[in-house]
């Protein structure tokens, strides 16, 4: 009811801090299930856009996806401790995901996008792709797309693919300073690979809805060279290749 209410108020500003306000007080501090509905209202609040400063609606993305970013973080390294504190998030976990997919799906205005989009590469970096993180990597990944297939505007996308292939190039890099540092090489050669390899269809569906890019910014230029250059590297662009995805 609470969630309604701050919807309906959407252009009170006081009214929807105050319900925002007390939904972080309340959520998970002693599991129940009413957090699932405190979850699904969060994300309701999300896709309220008031019609006064844009600064409010950032403001209050940046909050709720905040708290989201916590709750998948937190749920997915539950299933690698077994202290109580670690576990206080688990429950509503599958409704963050879902409330994420339906945000990606259909958040308006480019600003309130590219600060979904932030939250959701600093999410998708602090997961790894293994075990219970992986169904909480994947559905980040789904909302990411969702984005990439929705997003309107030239200038958007391209906004969009800069930071899909600095997230790339990251990674790719963040995973050549591993394997040089590890024991193992091969299998942290795999893992790096496997989290620059998902990221592929994103940036494939994006690069489709936009027009030839005759004269890139020396930014985006160079972003191109890296991404392709860790696409050799990874073995991404061979036939046969075992990390590549099968259609």
């Amino acid at each position: 009811m609470l969630g309604h209410v701050a919807v309906a108020l959407k252009d009170t500003p006081k009214t929807t801090d105050t319900i925002l306000q007390f939904f972080q007080q309340r959520l998970c501090r002693a599991p129940s299930s009413l957090d699932t509905l405190i979850v699904d209202q969060l994300g309701c609040m999300a896709l309220a856009s008031p019609e006064g400063p844009a600064h409010d609606e950032i403001m209050r993305m940046f909050t709720i996806m905040r708290m989201f970013t916590v709750i998948t973080v937190e749920a997915a390294s539950a299933a690698y401790h077994h202290t109580d504190d670690k576990k206080q998030y688990r429950h509503v976990s599958g409704a963050v995901l879902n409330a994420l997919a339906n945000i990606a799906a259909n958040v308006r205005g480019t600003t309130a996008r590219l600060e979904l989009l932030t939250r959701l590469l600093e999410l998708f970096v602090q997961l790894r792709l293994s075990g219970e993180r992986a169904k909480h990597k994947c559905a980040v990944l789904n909302a990411l797309a969702n984005i990439a297939a929705n997003v309107r505007g030239t200038t958007a996308r391209l906004e969009l693919l800069t930071r899909l292939l600095e997230l790339f190039v990251q990674l790719g890099l963040g995973g050549e300073r591993a394997t040089d540092r590890s024991p193992a090489p091969v299998l942290k050669a795999s893992g790096s690979a496997g989290n620059l390899g998902v990221l592929i269809p994103v940036i494939a569906v994006l690069v489709k809805r936009l027009p030839p890019i005759r004269n890139p910014k020396p930014r985006l230029h160079k972003l191109f060279k890296d991404f392709w250059l860790y696409c050799v590297v990874m073995g991404f662009t061979a036939a046969e290749s075992a990390m590549r995805k099968r259609e």
